[in-house]
Order: C-alpha cells, then structure tokens, then sequence
C-alpha cells in the first residue's frame, strides 16, 4: 500500500480552503489523499475514526469540553506510529 494523506478539516468555509491547500501542496507526494470534514466537538471522534498515514488537522479549533479526550487521541495516535516505526 502507498503512502496515504488524512486532512481533518473544519466544514466552514477556511477549512475548506485549507483542505484544498493542503491537498494541492501535497497530492504528489501520496498515492491517496483523503479530507474530511469536522467540527470542535466531534474532532476526537473524527480523528479516531478517519486517521489513516499521515494526518493534518487545519482549522479545527479545540473545543474546551472535549480537549482532554482530544490531546489523548493524538497521543494514541502518536504511541502507535512511533512503535510501527512509521
């Protein structure tokens, strides 16, 4: 499998644009670039579920409600990619 590009980006109008940015910058550089789009309250739930490769988050503010759960899905995620070496 080739390397795979997961933006998570706020469903407003900047994140949309910076999704398209980040796709435009970086498409050449993955065999499959995925967006999605979310909001502060769903971030964790959409980082769990839809982080795939490389990931980058733009324009998704941090909702303070659900910032504890969303700094412990980046550290799942972080733990996991170190130990695969990735």
């Amino acid at each position: 499998m080739g390397r795979v590009l997961t933006v998570l980006a706020h469903g407003d109008a900047d994140g949309v644009s910076s999704a398209a940015v980040v796709k435009a910058a970086l498409a050449c550089e993955y065999e499959t670039v995925r967006v999605y789009f979310t909001h502060p309250v769903d971030l964790a739930k959409d980082f769990a579920a839809f982080a795939e490769g490389d990931v980058y988050v733009v324009d998704a503010a941090i909702d303070e409600k659900t910032a504890e759960e969303v700094r412990r899905a980046f550290r799942v995620w972080c733990v996991y990619r170190s130990r695969l070496n990735l």
